[in-house]
């Protein structure tokens, strides 16, 4: 059997720490996704199950933090920031959103299409594929008003496969980036950015990106592992941000910079009230903007 690509296995891993958030008590949980667990591998699947037994629990996670600090705390923080970005929206009346990179993320059938809104789910094709059969398996279709968007970003027309799948460019329209920027190429972000750059004014756009501090080897913050195998070895983590870049960047395609989060303010507004002791990963950010009226 051919092996998928990384980009597209890569999809996986995130789904399993919402999961393993729903075995914590209700108030505890950073992260709420009833259908994470669904989502996964049979025999992730089982892993997460297992892990229902607190002791277990606590094992994967010290485990997870000496090889990559912080990978669990920022999972589910990121899933966390993006939910409560996409009800903000949905509360300021958006009603057309797209999820660039949607992996196996539950976000538009789990939020927004019970509003009514429209979901385009944007990933690549083995990924599409995966997720149709797993959408077939629990709910007999793919949920009404969420539309699975086969593209590849750095071979692929974006606009024109959104538009074939009826996607309204003239529409205001939330954008939802999470853990993406990072496996494009410069022509690739490039294009992508320019895209958003033609979105109607009062659209907003949540993205993650991995700071550029990382990428090049100069602050890898614990992160060596990975570093080695995504950067070096396998050259699949490969464009990134300065923090002080984000503004200028949004700025030439018509955006407002709103924040930028990450690992202290995770803590803050998540780890402490639910009286976690996690830590999220410091090298990667979530950016909010809001495209400027015109």
């Amino acid at each position: 059997m051919t092996r998928r690509p990384f980009k597209a296995r890569s999809a996986d891993g995130p789904m399993m720490f919402p999961a393993l958030e729903m075995h914590y008590p209700r108030e505890r949980r950073i992260t709420e996704d009833p259908y994470a667990i669904a989502m996964l591998s049979p025999g992730v699947r089982v892993v997460v199950r297992a892990a229902r037994w607190r002791p277990l629990r606590a094992l994967i996670g010290r485990s997870l933090d000496r090889q990559l600090p912080g990978l669990w705390g920022g999972m589910v923080a990121r899933k966390r920031y993006a939910d409560e970005a996409v009800a903000d929206a949905l509360e300021a009346g958006i009603r057309q959103f797209v999820i660039l990179g949607a992996g196996f993320d539950t976000r538009a059938f789990r939020l927004i299409a019970p509003t009514g809104a429209a979901a385009f789910e944007v990933d690549l094709p083995d990924n599409v594929a995966r997720k149709r059969r797993i959408l077939q398996r629990l709910f007999g279709r793919v949920p009404e008003r969420v539309s699975l968007v086969a593209v590849d970003l750095e071979t692929d027309d974006l606009a024109e496969s959104l538009a074939r799948h009826g996607f309204r460019p003239d529409r205001t329209t939330m954008f939802i980036l999470e853990a993406v920027t990072q496996y494009l190429t410069d022509d690739a972000a490039g294009r992508l950015f320019a895209f958003l750059g033609e979105a109607p004014a009062r659209s907003r756009l949540i993205f993650t990106y991995i700071d550029k501090g990382f990428l090049d080897g100069t602050d890898l913050r614990g992160w060596e592992p990975a570093y080695r195998k995504w950067v070096e070895e396998d050259q699949v983590w490969r464009w990134g941000l300065e923090p002080a870049a984000v503004g200028g960047l949004l700025c030439r395609h018509g955006w407002i910079e709103h924040e930028q989060v990450g690992a202290e303010e995770y803590r803050a507004r998540y780890f402490l009230p639910a009286r976690r002791g996690l830590i999220a990963m410091d090298i990667e950010r979530f950016v909010l903007a809001e495209k400027a009226a015109e």
